[in-house]
């Protein structure tokens, strides 16, 4: 007889509301997540006016292609974070429904198998309180019942019709023994079975034998203890074979994507006939190890491969009915939708950067070279000009730029020759104060030697005077090398050598720099104000020198002395005086000096100048700083330091 597996309850249908709530959520979030970045981007996206309504501009707090990145990025995160909160709501939800699933699929076959069971045991059970084979069992003691043998022989036909009827009620082939602890004859539904009855070890619960391949349970007489044999002792043993249990797990496992087996501690597992008996017994292993409960769930991850492993504990039979399924392949839809996600965000995360690159060749990049030729355009390079492509929509704006900056180029170059003109009569006038103030020192130095008649000295002394003032003379020219404004120098401190007989000077310039052109009379004041307001305040010999230093394009000229000099914190009042000069400061920071600050000013750039240091050994070290490559009125910070 084939086990027929009744119509389980309507345990096999998932949860479908749960499946579809995460997704529900993932839409709303992400629309209030665009929404999100909307509000944001317009509130950092800002309009100022300049110069009137007309002339409005967006500004940006930075960079807009890197805010579209940001955006992009911030965007994203969410996003894949909704994601994957869904996804793991949507598999938890899975692995739940799975698991309901199969415990109410065990619980319902368990029910089963427990019914039969049962149903075997209240046959033992009306056997074992039968009064006809109480009789017959005891026949020795109801002898006087009987009138002849044949009654003794209608009592047996009739025990087993009995014993036969009760065995057919159940749909297992069944096997009932009926016999008594004094050895007598055995009663059994099976003429065959009860030949080579064979009885197993007293057992009131369901137990399994592995040998023989099936359940027995034995049913005594009330009198007796259990396992305790006595002569009056009636027992009926009843067999199920294991055999009808792999039936019912061969018919579980049709159509399902389990393999039901049942499972028992020190005993090997009853499996269905297609079982995978490795897997089964790694899953075997795993149950010994924990625990079990009644019903529950388990997770065991075997081969790289998860499992989800579901049981039922049966107490009447004293087995666990145990199911697992292969996650992965349940989950296989959920996956394949997750890795199709993970694609299509790689292939938006290329299309971004497809957009960002054309973004970059035709927005950023026109527009970084736009404002790099405006900087530059502001920091005085009117030869800027911008290559315009008729094919990119900054072709009109580079248009309009490179004509703008040629205009622009066209009027600083008529303002600038202007201001040549201009600079050019302001240096006549500062040099032209210059000359009478040496020239007063001069003949009062003459005079004072004549009036000592010391003639030969006179006589060197004015030739010196008469070289000096052929070049101080020629205002026709107002740039000379340094070379000729070396012997000038040289011209005007032979004169105090001779009138003081107690200075010294050296002059070191490197041949490279004698050639530079410079403003005539430029570094005489300088030498002037060393020996009157340096070396003749102080006693003994006076030393002067005057040397030169280049690094790249940058020139220095030193003038060093070794008078009385001055405190570092004056000289450096005397520098902060001198950088921030301007006209009418004449008289705080010293007319000659201011004259030649402003000389160099005009003459190579903002840069130049004059620098003052104080030695620590005394006198005063005085430093003229300019450019080689700076034009005239030009702008370059150049550091001006005494070195």
């Amino acid at each position: 007889m084939v086990y027929a597996l009744r119509s389980p309850p309507k345990y096999q249908n998932l949860n479908i509301e749960a499946l579809y709530q995460p997704m529900r959520e993932l839409v709303i979030g992400l629309s209030s997540t665009a929404s999100a970045l909307l509000c944001i981007m317009g509130a950092r996206l800002r309009f100022e006016g300049r110069e009137g309504d007309s002339a409005m501009r967006i500004k940006w707090n930075f960079n807009i292609f890197k805010k579209i990145y940001v955006l992009i990025v911030l965007f994203l995160i969410p996003v894949l974070g909704l994601y994957y909160y869904s996804n793991q709501i949507s598999v938890e939800v899975v692995e739940q429904e799975i698991n309901n699933r199969d415990l109410n699929k065990l619980n319902y076959v368990l029910s089963q198998l427990e019914s039969d069971f049962e149903q075997l045991s209240l046959i033992s059970l009306a056997l074992v309180q039968d009064p006809d084979i109480h009789k017959y069992v005891n026949s020795d003691v109801f002898a006087s019942t009987f009138r002849d043998d044949y009654d003794l022989v209608e009592l047996k036909v009739k025990i087993m019709e009995k014993i036969s009827l009760l065995s057919l009620l159940n749909h297992w082939r069944n096997g009932i023994f009926v016999y008594s602890g004094n050895g007598s004859e055995v009663l059994s539904s099976n003429i065959l079975l009860r030949a080579n009855f064979q009885p197993n070890e007293f057992s009131p619960i369901w137990e399994y034998n592995p040998q023989a391949d099936q359940f027995y349970k034995h049913t005594s007489t009330p009198l007796s203890e259990p396992g305790t044999e006595g002569p009056d002792e009636l027992i009926v043993e009843v067999r199920a074979p294991a055999s009808y249990i792999r039936e019912v797990l061969d018919q579980l496992k049709v159509g399902g994507d389990g393999d039901p087996f049942l499972y028992r501690a020190s005993y090997q597992p009853l499996v269905n006939r297609t079982a995978n008996d490795p897997l089964i017994a790694q899953l075997n292993e795993r149950l010994d190890r924990e625990p079990l409960q009644a019903a529950g769930h388990l997770t065991e991850k075997i081969n790289g491969k998860k499992y989800l492993i579901t049981y039922v504990r049966s107490e009447a039979m004293g087995w666990t009915l145990v199911d697992y399924a292969k996650v992965d392949t349940i989950l296989a839809p959920i996956e394949m939708s997750r890795n199709f996600f993970w694609f299509s965000v790689g292939m938006l995360l290329i299309l971004f950067g497809v957009v960002a690159l054309l973004l970059f060749f035709h927005v950023q990049r026109p527009t970084g070279e736009l404002i790099d030729s405006m900087h530059r355009l502001k920091k005085g390079d009117y030869q800027v000009r911008l290559r315009p492509d008729k094919n990119n929509v900054f072709y009109f704006i580079f248009k309009r730029f490179n004509e703008m900056a040629e205009e622009i180029q066209h009027l600083i170059e008529k303002a600038y020759v202007e201001k040549l003109r201009t600079n050019e009569a302001v240096m006549k006038q500062l040099q032209s104060q210059i000359n009478p103030h040496f020239l007063y020192n001069s003949l009062f130095f003459v005079q004072t030697m004549a009036r000592r008649g010391r003639e030969e000295e006179v006589e060197a002394i004015c030739m010196h005077l008469s070289e000096y003032y052929r070049y101080a003379t020629r205002v026709d020219k107002q740039l000379v090398t340094l070379r000729e404004e070396m012997e000038y120098i040289r011209n005007y401190l032979e004169i105090h050598v001779m009138r003081t007989q107690r200075i010294r000077y050296e002059i070191e310039v490197p041949e490279e720099m004698l050639e530079l052109e410079i403003p005539r009379m430029l570094v005489q004041p300088l030498v002037e104000n060393a020996i009157k307001h340096g070396i003749e305040p102080k006693p003994g010999e006076g030393v002067i020198r005057i040397w030169g230093k280049r690094e790249n394009e940058d020139y220095a000229l030193y003038i060093e002395d070794n008078g009385v000099g001055m405190p570092a914190g004056e000289a450096e009042r005397l520098n902060e005086l001198i950088r921030q000069s301007q006209a009418g400061d004449e008289e705080e920071i010293g007319c000659g000096v201011w004259n030649i600050h402003q000389r160099m000013r005009y003459k190579f750039g903002e840069g130049a100048g004059l620098a003052f240091a104080a030695k620590e050994e005394g006198g005063l070290l005085v430093g003229m700083h300019w450019n080689g490559e700076q034009g005239e009125g030009g702008e370059r910070n150049v550091p001006v330091a005494a070195g």
